[in-house]
């Protein structure tokens, strides 16, 4: 990937990804360094930024080891015991578990009473990291995934517009050299364009389009 196809990749990765960090900032504004995280996933930005909070204790897991995790783990066994975490962060991974009520049911078993599960995963999206992407879950299918936990939250990560946005600006992706132009094409437009964007999604009610969703889950 050159230059170029890095800066449009990086820009169609903002657009997927928009609200992501601002939700994990207001979701750990408050006394982390009282409390005990485990981060399912490692390496890129989210673990950059969970690095900075001053948490008492902060563990990191992942099933390749050339993401650097602190411990290579499956999400669906975790060698920790019960009531361990305060905080289980697991940022974009759900799709990539082959078993995702089990991975749930762990995450649950090794969270504290009254601790709390950061989760955001796809729905309109495309595939990526393949052949390791499996799923894509409404809000009512994560809602009932979650069914043990209390107080589960779920949010659209975006709207209906800027969904579709970013499927084109995502094309910068494909192995097709036109599919490649016309995703540069729209990744450029959508910065030119922003208050038109901001206009059609304002107008636009349905929330039945999203790129994914945002969760907090409370054991």
């Amino acid at each position: 990937m050159n230059f170029l196809q890095r800066s449009i990749f990086n820009q169609s990765k903002s657009l997927s990804r928009e609200n992501l960090y601002e939700f994990l900032r207001e979701a750990l504004e408050t006394n982390t360094h009282q409390k005990t995280l485990l981060n399912i996933g490692s390496g890129g930005k989210i673990s950059e930024m969970l690095s900075q909070y001053d948490f008492a204790n902060s563990t990191s897991i992942d099933i390749d080891e050339d993401r650097k995790p602190d411990i290579v783990m499956n999400a669906c066994a975790l060698e920790f015991p019960d009531n361990s975490f305060d905080i289980v962060c697991a940022m974009e991974v759900l799709e990539h578990i082959p078993t995702p009520q089990v991975a749930l049911d762990e995450i649950y078993r090794v969270l504290k009473p009254s601790g709390e599960l950061l989760m955001s995963t796809p729905f309109v999206f495309g595939i990526h990291d393949e052949p390791y992407d499996y799923y894509r879950y409404t809000k009512y299918g994560l809602e009932y995934l979650l069914k043990r936990f209390e107080k589960v939250h779920v949010q659209e990560r975006n709207t209906y517009f800027s969904t579709v946005v970013v499927l084109l600006s995502r094309l910068i992706m494909s192995t097709t050299k036109s599919d490649r132009v016309i995703g540069a094409i729209f990744t450029g437009l959508s910065a030119l364009l922003s208050p038109i964007i901001w206009i059609l999604d304002s107008l636009i009610s349905s929330r039945n389009i999203t790129t994914g969703y945002f969760v907090t889950a409370t054991k």
